[in-house]
């Protein structure tokens, strides 16, 4: 009976920290995604600060959705929109965000 409330407490912390885990780097996830996006396009790359993420709908990975994402050119046609979405989510591979490395999309939709 020791065992198993063990086991019970120990999955329960687990289940926390995953809870939890989006919630405390979510700062460090939109900084990294708006720098990440904005370095690899010739355009600005603007979204909602308001975004979603979530462990457990694609496990292990980080599942992200970002709202009022619009991609606006740069020169000659500055000002244009070349991009915009409602909402677009992507699938992260976690440990490249807590690691602080270059952050590796799974999969876009």
């Amino acid at each position: 009976m020791k065992f198993l409330k063990v086991v019970g407490i120990a999955l329960l912390v687990l289940f926390v920290i995953l809870f939890s885990l989006p919630f405390l780097y979510k700062g460090k996830i939109v900084a990294a995604t708006k720098k990440a996006v904005n370095e690899k396009l010739n355009a600005k790359v603007d979204f909602n600060e308001e975004i979603g993420l979530s462990l457990f709908s694609s496990f292990p990975n980080l599942s992200l959705s970002i709202k009022d994402f619009r991609i606006i050119n740069f020169a000659p046609f500055e000002g244009d929109t070349l991009f915009a979405a409602q909402e677009i989510s992507a699938v992260l591979d976690v440990m490249s965000i807590i690691r602080g490395e270059q952050i590796q999309v799974r999969s876009i939709v």
